[in-house]
């Protein structure tokens, strides 16, 4: 088709006229933003702006710096923690209620008649192995080249996933209540460092004894109902399990993996979890 040159000609004229017309309109803000600018009462608006903003830095590094201060927040932290396990138990037991008794009515503990709401959302997609999944961090390009046997330290991945798996004395304690093999991280008092980890091509290899599970391998032991929240205040991870009596059990640690470790061992000295016979 052919073109249309008195067409054409009008776009690039209505082109320069736009062009002009912004200009136009820059030049006018411009103007006002000066005339503005001049104006006593603006100039004490801004004064009084930088003032506020350097009170405000100062009472930033004020918070930054006072231990009370760290120690509330810290406080504060953990009751939000506390009062959002409370809710999702308390959520927990009226679906039980529910299902059990067909009502989406029930007396409060004042005897008032409350209905009971439901709320549905979709979640993420859902993990193909047993047990709360959980994120976890990305060690692809980190992981050994998979036509080797191992990994060692650094070149096996090991900087990376210091902080994704336990440690070395926690490994222990997992392996001496019985913690099953299932991971391909383990350490090996044989070699030195003792503490160095090695990635090896299944789970459940004996070359090195002592297995270091993930957090999400330590959550799939995890039974019941518990939760995990992290501490902006103190940089750690707050674990606390609700057994169906009403017990509660807590662990703090600095890493994800540590403190369900720690939730586990917990719950095994309580008789909560057992696990297969500790290994030899």
């Amino acid at each position: 088709m052919a073109v249309d040159m008195q067409q054409l000609q009008a776009i690039h004229h209505l082109q320069g006229e736009v062009s002009e017309a912004d200009r136009e309109v820059k030049t006018l803000v411009e103007d006002y933003e000066q005339q503005l600018a001049d104006l006593p009462e603006q100039q004490a608006v801004a004064e009084a702006e930088r003032t506020l903003k350097e009170a405000r830095d100062r009472l930033k590094i004020t918070i930054a710096s006072d231990p009370d201060l760290a120690k509330l927040a810290d406080q504060i932290d953990e009751a939000k923690f506390k009062r959002r396990d409370l809710g999702e138990i308390l959520s927990h037991h009226l679906v039980v209620y529910h299902d059990e008794t067909g009502r989406d009515v029930i007396k409060d503990r004042e005897a008032t008649t409350r209905a009971i709401e439901f709320k549905a959302k979709l979640g993420s997609r859902r993990s193909t192995s047993h047990g709360c999944p959980l994120a976890s961090a990305d060690i692809s390009g980190s992981t050994p080249d998979p036509r080797g046997y191992e990994g060692r330290g650094e070149a096996g991945g090991g900087g990376v996933m210091e902080r994704n798996v336990v440690s070395l004395e926690t490994a222990k304690k997992l392996k001496a209540v019985g913690f099953p093999r299932v991971s391909m991280w383990h350490y090996s008092e044989g070699m030195n460092p003792p503490d160095e980890l090695f990635f090896t091509q299944s789970s459940g290899s004996t070359h090195f004894d002592i297995a270091a599970p993930t957090a999400q391998e330590i959550a799939d032991q995890l039974p019941g109902f518990w939760s995990v929240m992290n501490s902006k205040a103190t940089s750690n991870y707050h674990a606390a399990y609700h057994g169906s009596g009403g017990g509660r059990l807590n662990a703090v640690a600095d890493t994800l993996a540590e403190v369900l470790a720690d939730l586990l061992l917990k719950l095994v000295e309580s008789g909560d979890l057992k696990l297969h016979e500790a290994h030899s």
